[in-house]
């Protein structure tokens, strides 16, 4: 899959999330954590902060086949102060939107639409993420395809 393949895949993702009442301000393509920091700077609400893959190559020189690595972050602006209670329902929110999101693309593959054509759900890797990018909350995810 290109970039510009990524990107409208990413689109197609955050309309999808947004169809489905989730708050959800945007995507940002990044090539590493100071980019996400200048793209997040001035957004509110949650975002979806997608590092550009990582491309592993396998097969025979003349059948190479290419194998897609990404991470993403699905993040809420932290809130400075706040009660432990709205902290966990920044984190919940957040955790809707990486769930929604995993369930989207898993979909779209099992239909034979996706263009993760070779998403592996084995693959996904889940962590917390507490004032990254300057200070957003929410979930990071490893995922190949």
């Amino acid at each position: 899959m290109t970039i510009t393949e990524l990107n409208t895949a990413f689109q197609n993702i955050v309309t999808y999330l947004k169809s489905e009442g989730h708050k959800v301000g945007g995507h940002q393509l990044v090539a590493e954590d100071g980019h996400a920091v200048n793209k997040l700077k001035d957004h509110r609400d949650i975002w979806i902060i997608v590092v550009m893959p990582s491309t592993t190559y396998s097969g025979q020189s003349d059948q190479q086949i290419a194998h897609d690595t990404l991470m993403l972050f699905v993040l809420e602006k932290d809130v400075s102060g706040q009660t432990n209670e709205k902290e966990l329902q920044q984190y919940q929110r957040t955790e809707d939107v990486l769930q929604a999101t995993i369930d989207y693309i898993s979909d779209q593959q099992s239909e034979g639409c996706s263009p993760f054509d070779r998403f592996d759900p084995a693959s996904i890797t889940i962590d917390p993420e507490y004032r990254i990018f300057g200070g957003w909350n929410g979930w990071s995810m490893t995922l190949s395809y």
